[in-house]
C-alpha cells in the first residue's frame, strides 16, 4: 500500500562510507535463505566460506529463516559471525547491518524462495552484490554488481543488466569437494560413477539427458524442446528428479503427444548431496 511504501522510504538506512584508510577491515555480509540447511546452495557454498581467512575481512552470515542451522557451519575461521534476522522485519534487519558498519551485502538468493530483497532495497550497506542462485539481472538500482562469468553473462550483454558485470576468470560457481565425504572428495572427472543403484538405465550406450530441478521450474515449451531432442536422438533418455505421481504422469502424456513412449523418460528419486 501507499502507507507501507511511505514507511519504507522514511525508514531507509543511510549507508556508511567505505573505510577511509587502507588498513581498515571490510565487513562482508552474506544473505541467503538456503545456506546452513539441507539444500543444494549449502552443499555448493559450504566449502567457499572457510576460504575467508584474510584478516582484512569480517564475514557475517545472515540467518534468514527458522530452518537454517548454525550447527552446519562446522569449523569456520575467526572473524566470521552469524546474525539472525529470521524473526525481525527487514527495516530492523537493515538498521542492524547499518549499525554494525557493514560495507558489502552479498545477495545469494535473488528473487527465489525466502528472498529478503526489501532488506537490500533499504540499502544498509554502501555496496550490494548479486551472486549465485539467480544467474540473471535483478533489475534493481540498489544492486550494484553481478558476480558472474562470461558464459552466463557475456560482456557484450552488459546493456541488458542493471548491475555492473564483474566477470570471474573461469566459472562463477565456486565450490569444492573438500568438506564432503571421503568418497566424494576422492572423485575426479576421470572416474566413471556406476549407474547401478541410482534408478538410471545401466546400458552405457544410453545417453542420459538429466535435469534435477523441481517440476514447477519446467515450462511446457521447454519440455517440448526436450521432446524434440529425444525424437532426434533415439539412444537418449530424459532423467528427471521425481517419483511417479500426478506430475510424472502429466509429463509422460506430453511425451506421448510427441510420439514418444514412457521408456524415454526416467524418474530418479532424491539423492544425498554427495551422491548428487
Amino acid at each position: 500500500s501507499a502507507t507501507d511504501w511511505r514507511t519504507f522510504s522514511l525508514a531507509r538506512a543511510h549507508a556508511r562510507p567505505l573505510p577511509p584508510t587502507p588498513g581498515a577491515r571490510l565487513t562482508v555480509v552474506y544473505a541467503s535463505s538456503h545456506t546452513w540447511m539441507d539444500h543444494g546452495s549449502h552443499s555448493t557454498l559450504r566449502a567457499v566460506f572457510p576460504e575467508h581467512r584474510d584478516p582484512r575481512y569480517h564475514v557475517v552470515h545472515l540467518i534468514m529463516t527458522g530452518d537454517q542451522d548454525m550447527g552446519r557451519a562446522g569449523s569456520l575461521p575467526e572473524r566470521q559471525d552469524f546474525v539472525s534476522i529470521a524473526h525481525i522485519s527487514d527495516v530492523e534487519a537493515a538498521a542492524r547491518l547499518n549499525a554494525m558498519g557493514a560495507h558489502i551485502l552479498v545477495d545469494l538468493n535473488g528473487y527465489l524462495a525466502g528472498t529478503r530483497m526489501t532488506l537490500a532495497a533499504l540499502r544498509p550497506t554502501p555496496v550490494c552484490i548479486h551472486h549465485f542462485a539467480q544467474p540473471s539481472t535483478m533489475g534493481a538500482a540498489y544492486v550494484h554488481s553481478f558476480l558472474a562469468d562470461r558464459v552466463i553473462a557475456p560482456p557484450e550483454h552488459q546493456g541488458a543488466y542493471s548491475e555492473r558485470l564483474v566477470l570471474l576468470p573461469d566459472v562463477f560457481l565456486a565450490t569444492s569437494a573438500r568438506n564432503n565425504t571421503p568418497d566424494a572428495a576422492a572423485w575426479h572427472p576421470g572416474l566413471v560413477m556406476p549407474r547401478s543403484g541410482l534408478d538410471l538405465p545401466e546400458d552405457p550406450a544410453v545417453t542420459l539427458l538429466c535435469n534435477f530441478n523441481a517440476f514447477y521450474k519446467i515450462h511446457p515449451r521447454q519440455f517440448d524442446v526436450w521432446a524434440d531432442v529425444l525424437a532426434r536422438t533415439p539412444a537418449a533418455v530424459l532423467v528427471l528428479r521425481a517419483k511417479w505421481g500426478a506430475s510424472s504422469d502429466c509429463l509422460v502424456r506430453r511425451l506421448a503427444a510427441a510420439g514418444l513412449g514412457p521408456d524415454r523418460v526416467q524418474f530418479s528419486g532424491d539423492l544425498s548431496g554427495d551422491a548428487h
